[in-house]
Parts: structure tokens; sequence; C-alpha cells
């Protein structure tokens, strides 16, 4: 074990507290947020694949194994 690593295991850096964020214009308010759950789960997954060719392709994916396993609607999923 290098002597490195065993000082980081002995001797653990500070624990510090994560930064407070703070407040902004663009919070959401109470019901803005409620409404988020109305907001479909994929909808919510494929917004975060920033590269629109793997949005592409996972979407042909899950639309080919709906196919395959007789799925129509995404709440057939759960």
């Amino acid at each position: 074990m290098s002597s490195e690593v065993s000082k980081s295991l002995t001797n653990p850096p500070a624990t510090r507290s994560a930064p407070t964020p703070a407040r902004s214009s663009r919070a959401l308010t109470a019901p803005e947020f409620h409404e988020l759950a109305q907001v479909p789960p994929a909808t919510e997954w494929f917004a975060n694949i920033d590269n629109p060719n793997t949005r592409r392709a996972y979407r042909n994916d899950l639309e080919e194994f709906m196919t395959f396993v007789g799925i129509s609607t995404p709440d057939e999923l759960r």
C-alpha cells in the first residue's frame, strides 16, 4: 500500500458541509413543484440524455421492447 493511500485511510480529510444554495427567482413555487409529479417518468429520464442520437436509440429500444411484450402504455410497465 502506498504511503499516500495509507495516510488518507488513517487521516481522512476534515468533513465540510455542503454549501447552502442561494435563493433565486428561478425557484419553483409550491404548486409548480406539485405539478412535477404529473410529468411521466420516461419524459424526465429522456430529458437527462444530452446526446440526441443516444436519446433516439433508447427511445427506439423502449418502443421495440414494449411491442415485444405487448405493452401499449407506459403505465403497463409498472
